[in-house]
Parts: structure tokens; C-alpha cells; sequence
């Protein structure tokens, strides 16, 4: 991942090095070699900035299509969670899956919300009040 941040600067200077040697080789003057390395390290430098954003966008779509391909995977081992246990509550209890008013694998419960009857044993004063003192203390 390092070396693709870095590949613009790394094309350029290998583009502006091969200008540089090539036109040292044909005795050019240093004005020209300066100036003909400047523009091949500016090209190439654009160039690989092209490069390096077309490959991390790449990168993106492929994770991108993994975490979505792993999503669509929880979802079908979810449903099959739900078939199985519908499945199972439909042998498990036949009648209920059998009657006028429930469709088919849903199985009606009935929950009971009260709570039993104990009043003497909780006593949130007696907390407070603890707290309080130990405070004034």
C-alpha cells in the first residue's frame, strides 16, 4: 500500500533519470537536459498519479463487493435461521400452525408482563439514604 502512494514520485524520477542519462549520452547541453527531464518528470508524475488513483479505486470496488457479498451471505444463513426454526415450531406445536388465524411457520405466544407481588423486600430508601450519609460523613 506504501509503495503506491509513492508511485508518482517513483515513475517520475525513473522517467527524468532515463531522459537525463539519454541525453547525456548524445551531448546535449545541461539547458536542454534540465529542461527536457523537467517535462518527462512532470508527464510521468501525472501519469502515475493516474495509475495510483485508478488502482485504490480498484481496490475500493473489490472490498466494497466483498463486505456486500458477505452481507448477502449473513442475510441467506439468517433466512435459513428463520426457515429452520419455523420448521421446527411447526413440529413442535402442529395446531397452532394449523389454526384459522396464523399463517403459515408464525405461531402466536401469549406473554405475561406482571410481576410477582413483593413488597417488603425492596426498599430503594434505604440506599439513598446510605448514600447520603456516607456523603455528609
Amino acid at each position: 500500500m506504501e509503495r503506491i502512494h509513492k508511485l508518482p514520485f517513483i515513475m517520475g524520477c525513473l522517467a527524468a533519470l532515463a531522459v537525463g542519462i539519454a541525453n547525456y549520452i548524445t551531448d546535449s547541453d545541461n539547458q536542454t537536459i534540465f529542461l527536457r527531464m523537467a517535462i518527462v518528470m512532470t508527464i510521468f508524475f501525472i501519469l502515475g498519479v493516474y495509475i495510483r488513483n485508478t488502482i485504490l479505486s480498484i481496490k475500493d470496488e473489490v472490498r466494497e463487493k466483498e463486505i456486500e457479498r458477505q452481507r448477502e451471505e449473513e442475510q441467506q444463513f439468517q433466512l435459513e435461521r428463520e426457515k429452520e426454526r419455523a420448521e421446527a415450531a411447526n413440529s413442535k406445536y402442529p395446531q397452532a400452525s394449523a389454526g384459522n388465524n396464523t399463517q403459515q411457520g408464525q405461531i402466536q405466544h401469549k406473554v405475561d408482563l406482571v410481576a410477582e407481588d413483593t413488597a417488603g423486600e425492596f426498599q430503594p430508601m434505604t440506599v439513598s439514604r446510605v448514600i447520603s450519609s456516607k456523603m455528609n460523613e
